[in-house]
């Protein structure tokens, strides 16, 4: 680089060739230097390492692209803004173009939320940025905020005099009394849906009083609760194995014993089943359900007391909606029964009047009991990770968000109906042990493919099996061959080719419709994963968009 004012033609001319291979005008070059030697007096090291950081981001901005639906905000308001705010300072306008953007994608992550409603959302989303016109990022945080309020809204527990127009009427006279502040909205219709709670309990208490003078209670609601509480304990089980402990509860199919548990707990070496008492529960064959997230184990034989708790009918399962039911709930070796009821019932699941409980352990089950006292299954809690969004991989920005939300994941708990005990398959445990091997290998390579987008050189992807072949070539191409524009772009069009081949090779023969119903949905998550990387790579192709991969190490060998 170079600092005196007066500077030789010689010299200038050099210097105006390598900025034009770094595609920086020599103009801007010169007024870049200027600004070095004012911020960096007498300090030839800090100026070098300040333009250069200047020049990389530089050649990185026209790299940074709208997420998809949000292309207008992007060139008509942020890279105005960026223009504006750092005339002459590329780090810090690719910094802010890239945090405006990251905002943008985390409240698009919110979409679904919305479902239908896709004007609340466009709304809420142009009242944030409007409010943040140059912090996209505290915008977000803030739409997050709201969103949160307005799921905890939609989770309000509810009884039977308030159907779902009410409440739509209810939720449309809290907007309109504090519009867009979901906290007091919350509040408002907390203390509305209070009084019809309160009003049912006054109901069902002047009943209740009735039927207790025509009769002698026999039963306090302490004895009650504590009879219940022995019912499920001699049912309740513990499953331990590889793949983390959780409950399952015993059950009957046909007149049979099984433990039904969370499929996500089988282990192909070996599940130990025991009771509270640790003695332990024998089966024989396991079975998973081919459209549902549970499975059985056929007991063989189980310590005496323990009596099985049969699963409610689908016909069942609509009469128990709005009755009293409980959450057995098991927690720091302690036990208690948790209040709820069924509002609705979804294709695979069921709508309860109250949350979840933070730490419900997967397998806890719901159950309702009888006027003599008799106990049935309505469903199990299952734990499952929250789907994530595939971006254009080849934006490295997105594909950044995307890999801190992998190492992130969030989970749901819902409650798993068992009405369905049609379609069980037996687990095959040496298939199943293959499945899991190329699961892992899917799974260990898409981690790999991954990286492709992420590093700044081609090199740092030669510690990587699946990239040895790629880098060995590639780097000895780029190494000994003579790189102008027109070879660079076609040799690494070349490489993209390549790696898109070596994208499909553990993935073409897999046959999803052959999967084990355990890893059906890992396997599904795995190979969208793939394709979606795959699908970026040829839409780089088909667009020539080749800079995004012009890694910094293949760069410096253009001549």
């Amino acid at each position: 680089m170079f600092r005196s004012i007066l500077i030789p033609t010689a010299v200038l001319l050099s210097l105006t060739t390598l900025f034009a291979q770094q595609e920086m005008p020599a103009e801007l070059a010169l007024k870049l230097n200027d600004k070095a030697e004012k911020l960096f007096p007498n300090n030839a090291k800090a100026q070098d390492k300040w333009l250069n950081e200047q020049n990389e981001n530089y050649m990185l901005l026209p790299m940074l692209t709208a997420p998809a639906g949000n292309e207008e905000i992007f060139n008509k308001h942020i890279k105005p803004i960026a223009e504006k705010k750092f005339e002459l300072d590329f780090t810090s306008k690719a910094k802010f173009i890239q945090d405006m953007t990251e905002g943008l994608m985390t409240i698009d992550a919110y979409k679904n939320v919305f479902g239908e409603n896709t004007a609340l959302f466009n709304k809420m989303k142009t009242d944030v940025l409007k409010s943040n016109p140059e912090d996209f990022k505290k915008a977000a945080k803030q739409f997050e905020e709201q969103s949160q309020m307005m799921i905890e809204i939609d989770s309000l527990p509810r009884n039977s005099l308030v159907d779902d127009a009410l409440f739509y009427g209810l939720k449309a006279a809290a907007n309109k009394k504090f519009p867009n502040d979901f906290a007091k909205q919350k509040t408002y219709l907390e203390n509305i849906l209070n009084v019809f709670i309160q009003y049912e309990v006054l109901a069902a208490n002047v009943e209740s009083n009735a039927e207790a003078s025509a009769k002698e209670e026999s039963e306090t609601p302490q004895q009650v609760q504590a009879n219940y509480q022995e019912i499920l304990m001699n049912a309740q089980v513990f499953i331990r194995g590889e793949n983390g402990d959780g409950i399952g509860i015993i059950s009957e199919i046909k007149g049979k014993p099984v433990v039904i548990f969370p499929k996500s707990f089988y282990d192909a070496n070996g599940m130990l089943i025991v009771n509270s008492l640790d003695e332990p529960v024998s089966y024989s064959d396991v079975l998973v359900a081919k459209n549902a997230p549970y499975a059985i184990a056929v007991v063989k034989s189980m310590p005496n007391g323990m009596k099985p708790i049969p699963m409610a009918s689908t016909e069942e399962l609509k009469k128990s909606i709005e009755k009293t039911a409980f959450l057995f709930l098991v927690q720091d070796n302690s036990i208690n029964l948790r209040s709820n009821s069924v509002v609705s019932l979804k294709n695979n699941s069921l709508n309860l009047s109250r949350k979840l409980l933070n730490g419900t352990k997967q397998g806890t089950g719901l159950f309702l009991f009888d006027e003599k006292g008799n106990a049935q299954i309505l469903g199990i809690c299952i734990t499952e990770e929250k789907d994530l969004a595939f971006p254009d991989f080849s934006n490295k920005t997105q594909t950044k968000h995307f890999s801190r939300g992998m190492q992130n994941k969030t989970e749901k708990v819902y409650v798993s109906r068992v009405d369905d005990n049609s379609g069980w398959q037996k687990i095959d445990q040496a298939k199943f042990a293959e499945e899991v091997a190329l699961l892992k290998k899917i799974s260990d390579n898409n981690n790999s493919f991954l990286s492709f987008f992420l590093v700044n050189n081609l090199k740092d992807l030669a510690n990587l099996e699946v990239f040895n072949n790629i880098t060995n070539k590639y780097s000895k191409i780029f190494k000994e061959e003579i790189q102008n524009e027109p070879s660079l772009e076609k040799n690494i069009k070349n490489m993209i080719s390549e790696t898109i081949n070596i994208m499909g090779r553990d993935i073409r023969k897999v046959n999803i419709s052959e999967i084990s119903p355990v890893l059906k949905s890992e396997f599904e998550f795995q190979l969208k994963f793939r394709n979606a990387m795959i699908d970026s790579l040829k839409s780089v192709l088909k667009k020539n968009q080749f800079k995004r991969f012009d890694f910094e190490d293949i760069r410096k060998t253009a001549h």
